[in-house]
């Protein structure tokens, strides 16, 4: 899980998502905001230059990853699913449904201590 990867520190995983969401989902958010409330010039053409910036590295890893073209157009929808599942990871490790892997149930509500569930792996 995403949380496992912060190693289930909740401080760590939500400084992550908010600044991922700053840096990768909020000007694509930001823009239409802007011109709807007439924002100053400079302030709109700061966010077009931030969306172009994000929209050339994703051509670059499209291009060197071989990804497809229309995952460029989608990033952001693809950043609001990243930010679900990393809540969805913590929501999941702390109520005690468990980390899921294989087939296998862990329970990690215990700090620093992982427990096996259930075992369904064939």
């Amino acid at each position: 899980t995403i949380f496992a990867a912060f190693d289930y520190n909740i401080y760590m995983i939500t400084i992550a998502i908010i600044l991922i969401s700053a840096i990768f989902l909020f000007p694509f958010i930001m823009l239409p905001v802007g011109i709807f409330f007439n924002w100053p010039t400079i302030l709109i053409d700061l966010i077009i230059l931030q969306i172009i910036i994000i929209l050339i590295t994703r051509i670059i890893f499209s291009m060197r990853f071989k990804c497809r073209a229309v995952d460029i157009i989608l990033h952001p929808i693809s950043i609001v699913y990243l930010i679900y599942i990393a809540i969805n990871s913590i929501f999941n490790a702390k109520n005690g449904i468990g980390v899921n892997w294989k087939g296998r149930i862990y329970d990690v509500r215990e700090e620093g201590e992982l427990r096996l569930v259930s075992d369904s792996y064939k």
